[in-house]
């Protein structure tokens, strides 16, 4: 498809300057009135499949030529009107439409689909185009690279900004846009280095499912792997099962382990293990939602005089890691532990979380197996990860 950019003193003249160029064929793909700064009058966006342009007279028609040739026929078209001169061309008509082909009506069907498919995709293109700044929107890799963030689920204010500011960067120092987008992306993001670094007491925190008892079987693991000793507790004995599998795993660890229901417990667990490098502390899903058992479970904090960690799976979107950021700072959080990458296709609301809100990375969970999947987590690995 041929596209271009009419501008005339007003409409009729700006109409009649496509279809001296286009043919009656062409369509209005934008139309705006511009502002007396820019010149005043009308400037519309027309474009034309490169068939359906008017044929052009040649140089010297009009004088006496010699006999004609036998005339060319047209070049073949694809879709519908294609379909429609084959069953003319074949001695069928209108009429006897009926009586076509399965195979036919299938590959008329997919000519429809592809010239749709090509003018849905000219649609989009042009409303990205317009998402961009004036000054950039006529570049093509702008507008790719600005698609391809959104495909990956980061919101459009995130995109543009980010889009738009490595291409600056790029045209003041050199480089490739891209190259500059991640470095951009790297400056913004925050890690929390707790690889030699851990609190003595440790409680992880977040939403429901997030994975809080499989990151404490992980970072116990990691901790041993430093050769620091760990003790376990969990306060989790709202969910069914929840204290079992904890169990379960500190005996295949090694490692002490306590369940506690009541500050008493709790303390009688914290002095058994005053010992220990690194305790790690479970807590339940439900009490993280709740007010009012955030503040029971604060209760808790303060007796253990413990740091927390955010765990929360990398598929939330933007505004629930908001939200759960906002409930783990009442907590003393030190840290987020980012879960089930392995379960998500995109990275982008966590991505514009990352760059909105600025937690400090601590630990990334990409697989069920906790030597290879699970370590520190660095801003490199995170743009890995989101873009590939």
């Amino acid at each position: 498809m041929k596209i271009k950019r009419f501008t005339a003193r007003d409409l009729p003249s700006v109409t009649n300057m496509i279809k001296a160029e286009f043919g009656l064929a062409a369509v209005i793909l934008s139309q705006r009135e511009l502002p007396p700064e820019e010149g005043g009058g009308v400037e519309m966006t027309a474009g034309v499949r490169e068939e359906d342009l008017p044929r052009r007279p040649e140089a010297g028609e009009g004088q006496p030529q010699a006999p004609e040739a036998a005339p060319i026929p047209p070049k073949p078209r694809a879709g519908p009107a294609a379909g429609l001169a084959a069953y003319r061309q074949a001695g069928r008509t209108a009429a006897g439409f009926g009586e076509v082909s399965r195979r036919d009506l299938e590959a008329l069907g997919e000519s429809l689909s592809r010239e749709i498919g090509e003018l849905k995709e000219l649609i989009l293109d042009l409303a990205h185009r317009q998402s961009l700044s004036e000054k950039w929107r006529e570049r093509p890799d702008l507008v790719s690279l600005y698609r391809r963030l959104l495909a990956t689920g980061l919101p459009s204010e995130h995109a543009r900004a980010l889009v738009e500011q490595a291409a600056e960067s790029a045209l003041a120092w050199g480089g490739e846009v891209e190259d500059n987008l991640r470095r951009t992306v790297r400056s913004k993001l925050r890690v929390a280095d707790l690889s030699f670094n851990l609190p003595k007491r440790l409680a992880l925190v977040g939403p429901s499912g997030a994975g809080k008892t499989t990151t404490l079987v992980n970072l116990a693991a990691f901790c041993r792997q430093r050769g620091l000793t760990v003790a376990a507790i969990t306060l989790d004995t709202l969910r069914l099962g929840a204290a079992e599998q904890l169990t379960q795993y500190a005996r295949i660890l090694g490692l002490g382990v306590r369940v506690c229901q009541n500050h008493q417990e709790l303390a009688e667990a914290l002095e058994l293990f005053e010992s220990s490098d690194v305790v790690l502390i479970d807590t339940p899903g439900r009490s993280f939602q709740k007010s009012e058992s955030r503040q029971e479970l604060n209760v808790y904090f303060n007796q253990a005089q413990a740091s927390a960690l955010l765990v929360a799976p990398a598929g939330l979107k933007e505004d629930d890691f908001s939200s759960a950021l906002a409930r783990a700072r009442t907590f003393r959080e030190i840290g987020l532990v980012v879960t089930k990458f392995d379960e998500t296709e995109t990275c982008g609301s966590l991505a514009g979380f990352l760059i909105a809100e600025s937690p400090r990375l601590a630990f990334f969970s990409t697989g069920p197996k906790a030597s290879e999947d699970f370590g520190i987590a660095t801003a490199e690995k995170f743009i890995e990860l989101w873009l590939g």
